[in-house]
Parts: C-alpha cells; sequence; structure tokens
C-alpha cells in the first residue's frame, strides 16, 4: 500500500516532466531537474495552492486515470492515461497492486496517502512529499533495476 501513491505521483511526475521538457530545454543537472520535477509534481497536486497536499486533492488527481469512472484503475487504464512509456507504467503500476489484483482503488489512495501524512492533519507539505516521494521511487525503481 505504501507505494501505490507511486500511481499517482509517477503521472505527476511524468506531467511534470513533460511540462519542463517543453519550457527548459538541457537545464543543467539531473539533481536540479529531480528537485524542480518533484516541485512541479508537487504543485500539480497542490490544487489549491495552500503549500500542502491533501487527501481530497489527492483523490481528484486520482480519478483522472479511472476512464471508466467505476473507482477501480486497471492496468490499461493506467497504461493508457499516464503517457508514460508502456513498459514503465506497467512496472510502475504492478509495484503499486500490492495485493495483485489487477486494479487500483481509492481505498488504496487512502491508505497510501496516511504514509505521506506523517503528523497526521490531512496536510502533506513539500518537504515531506519531496521526502517520503524520493523513498518511494527509490523502491519502485529497485524492483525495475533502475538504480
Amino acid at each position: 500500500m505504501r507505494v501505490l501513491l507511486v500511481l499517482v505521483l509517477t503521472s505527476v511526475l511524468a506531467d511534470a516532466q513533460t511540462t519542463m521538457l517543453h519550457t527548459n530545454h538541457g537545464s543543467g543537472l539531473m539533481y536540479e531537474f529531480m528537485m524542480v520535477s518533484h516541485h512541479a509534481a508537487f504543485e500539480l497536486l497542490d490544487a489549491n495552492n495552500d503549500s500542502s497536499i491533501t487527501l481530497d486533492e489527492l483523490e481528484v488527481y486520482y480519478a483522472k486515470y479511472d476512464n471508466l469512472g467505476n473507482g477501480r484503475i486497471t492496468l490499461d487504464e493506467f497504461v493508457n492515461s499516464t503517457g508514460m512509456d508502456k513498459m514503465m507504467a506497467r512496472n510502475e503500476f504492478n509495484v503499486i497492486d500490492e495485493d495483485k489484483d489487477g486494479v487500483l482503488t481509492i481505498v488504496d489512495i487512502r491508505d497510501l496517502y496516511k504514509t505521506f501524512d506523517v503528523y497526521r492533519n490531512n496536510s502533506v507539505t513539500e518537504q515531506q512529499f519531496i521526502n517520503r516521494y524520493g523513498e518511494i521511487m527509490k523502491i519502485a525503481h529497485q524492483g525495475m533495476n533502475i538504480g
């Protein structure tokens, strides 16, 4: 469950990276790129621009991948909606789908959000987001042998 947010965050990061590629051609060090990408991903999730991500904001973002509107994201929906490379999207989905039932649900999103909301106040700051997202991406990339 704790890596479920990779679904949402990977897609957010892919959106943010796509935006960056169109605005910052060849912009310096990888670290700077990742920090800017994480910041851009945070801003995409922080829909009301109050410098924190709430569960409601995450759920709204999640809903855009539920193409059938049935509260369940299948592997096909995820692969087709993320805009990521098909193999990468499939690997991310498989990491997120811990019970291997082939779907991701709002319950999964809620459970994962709890791992970001370290103070249990329905508010994830940008620093909390960056710290936890880095941990989750490390787990996901280890599963994909990316390093």
